[in-house]
């Protein structure tokens, strides 16, 4: 699997943002940059939220965004998974509906819940949750969705560091494209191969 990208984003304020990177399969790179840089615009273009104003974003072959061959996949159909810092479940169903609703491998459900020690949670709904108890069920979300990408925007902020390495095992063993944004070097130490700082423009 791979995903390249070369877009470029103008804010309603007259500043601009250009990003400029590639990885390959299995590669999992830190996105850097300074407060207010454009990480989180960054990943708002990858996945469709936002439109870039120029460039292209290309996922396994597949185009995602082209602005020169008026090309923009919808959100749902890109195969990226993105997991927040404040977590976002569905309020109305417990955890294992949340988790049953976005399951296309259930061996790997099966594993992390039990790796995760996720069995007292299922029935329980995400209001009674805690902030890692939350991040937990959203990681988890994302990998049985089997994703082509997944974007890590401070997913590990709320997590003890047995569960960030159990993780992010499951993450690497996934071998898929991986971004993550993080200012705790012990979200990214050991995990990382990439780095890649958003350019000052």
């Amino acid at each position: 699997m791979s995903f390249s990208c070369n877009i470029s984003y103008v804010f309603s304020s007259g500043e601009s943002l250009a990003v400029d990177f590639s990885l390959s399969n299995g590669d999992i790179l830190h996105l850097q940059g300074n407060n207010a840089s454009g990480k989180t615009t960054t990943f708002n273009l990858i996945n469709g939220f936002l439109t870039p104003g120029s460039g292209r974003a290309v996922l396994n072959d597949v185009v995602l965004f082209d602005k020169v061959g008026g090309i923009n996949i919808p959100v749902r159909h890109r195969h990226i998974a993105r997991v927040f810092q404040n977590s976002y479940l569905f309020p109305n169903m417990s955890v294992k509906k949340n988790l049953d609703f976005a399951n296309k491998n259930p061996t790997l459900l099966e594993n992390l819940v039990k790796a995760l020690d996720l069995t007292p949670l299922m029935g329980k709904f995400p209001a009674g949750l805690s902030g890692g108890q939350l991040q937990k069920v959203a990681i988890v979300q994302s990998l049985i969705n089997n994703p082509q990408l997944l974007l890590l925007d401070e997913a590990f902020s709320n997590l003890d560091v047995s569960t960030k390495n159990i993780i992010k095992a499951y993450i690497i063993a996934a071998k898929i494209p991986v971004i993550i944004t993080s200012h705790n070097s012990e979200d990214t130490d050991g995990f990382v191969n990439k780095v890649y700082k958003i350019p000052v423009a």
